[in-house]
């Protein structure tokens, strides 16, 4: 089974003057994730890939570099915002756990199918 991973890097600040939303652009060439696809108050927000670690201890060989059978695709997205917004991240496979975190803030999503619906507002 193939473990998907997800990041939203958020960087925001509140007013009173209602959501605003920034989005950024891809670079020329990138890739986008074939795994999920994301919107913000239904503005899409490009959604990348990165190569990272599939094993959560990693450990530091002068010289060495973890081969490609030791690593997995992660996707993420980042965004600014002001106010509060809904996320709706869209798996292209089926989704059966949701973690958010820290845990802390609260925050609960909503699994629909396979997309996730979550509220922020604030960092």
């Amino acid at each position: 089974m193939r473990n998907l991973s997800f990041f939203i890097l958020v960087l925001a600040a509140c007013n009173s003057f209602g959501p605003r939303i920034k989005t950024y652009p891809a670079p020329k060439g990138e890739p986008r994730s074939v795994d999920f696809q994301m919107t913000v108050n239904e503005q899409p927000v490009f959604v990348y890939q990165a190569r990272v670690s599939k094993y959560p201890v990693n450990q530091l060989y002068p010289g060495y570099q973890r081969p490609i059978s030791q690593t997995e695709i992660a996707s993420f997205a980042y965004f600014d915002f002001e106010g509060e917004v809904t996320l709706r991240i869209t798996s292209a496979s089926e989704i059966k756990t949701v973690n958010i975190s820290p845990r802390e803030f609260g925050i609960v999503p909503v699994v629909k199918g396979n997309t996730i619906e979550l509220k922020l507002s604030e960092p």
